[in-house]
């Protein structure tokens, strides 16, 4: 068995032996052998170049993959979110009774649920004169409230502290749309 294969081996040896005796194998070789040179440099400079697209692809993936996420979890957040009115006008209300309260929890969860947190931190490093301006302008005050929702479906609610007064609090209210509440956007 092993004669075979060697004697297979030797006989293959023979034959190419004899052709690269001829000069038309030559001629055949020595153009494939540079074309395929050519090949790998080519590919090796496409490569060279669109590198950095590669990363910049596969970053973006990455970042696609993580905004698909942040976007169902903010969804998430949305759809459990039950604190607010179902006007604006109830929304505001029940924050100006929660900070009366002063349960500064309460009144952040009346904010959209990404600016919760944010709203609560602010509610606890404010001064306690800030909340009660806005708390004595909202009860003894004058409220401006538009009369429809505009196209961007904010609601905008301007709140004086006397008739003279020419510059307001002004509250943007956003309703949500999977639990119909709405939700302050900023104050």
């Amino acid at each position: 068995m092993e004669r075979e294969e060697r004697g297979a081996s030797m006989k293959n040896m023979k034959v190419l032996r004899t052709l690269t005796q001829k000069w038309w194998f030559w001629i055949v070789v020595i153009p494939l052998l540079a074309w395929g040179a050519w090949e790998a440099f080519s590919y090796y400079r496409w490569a060279q170049h669109f590198a950095p697209y590669f990363e910049h692809n596969r970053a973006t993936a990455e970042y696609y993959k993580w905004k698909e996420k942040e976007h169902e979890r903010m969804e998430e957040l949305y759809r459990n979110d039950t604190y607010g009115g179902s006007t604006p006008e109830e929304t505001l209300e029940l924050f100006i009774e929660a900070l009366e309260d002063k349960n500064l929890e309460l009144a952040a969860k009346y904010f959209l649920p990404e600016k919760q947190q944010e709203a609560l931190i602010e509610n606890q490093e404010a001064e306690p004169e800030g909340n009660e301006r806005l708390i004595t302008a909202y009860l003894n005050g004058v409220v401006v409230t538009p009369r429809t929702v505009g196209a961007s479906g904010i609601y905008e609610i301007e709140i004086y502290e006397s008739s003279t007064d020419t510059v307001p609090f002004r509250v943007r209210l956003i309703k949500n749309k999977f639990t119909e509440k709405w939700k302050i956007e900023q104050l």
